[in-house]
């Protein structure tokens, strides 16, 4: 299902916003905001999100190569 959304978002040139605590599901996200109580404590780019697992990383692969 995320597939499909992100698919949609990205053709239509809109935004998605996804809210998770799935990490596999916030790995198809090119951005992700960390929240803590209440609170921003953390903000990620994909350009700056280090190494990813390999699950995520081949999640990725068939969607965006």
């Amino acid at each position: 299902m995320i597939r499909l959304l992100v698919e949609v978002s990205r053709r239509q040139g809109a935004a998605l916003v996804v809210v998770t605590h799935d990490a596999n599901v916030a790995r198809w996200c090119d951005r992700t905001v960390q929240v803590r109580d209440g609170r921003l404590a953390g903000a990620q780019a994909e350009t700056d999100a280090g190494a990813e697992t390999e699950a995520g990383a081949e999640a990725k692969a068939g969607y965006r190569r």
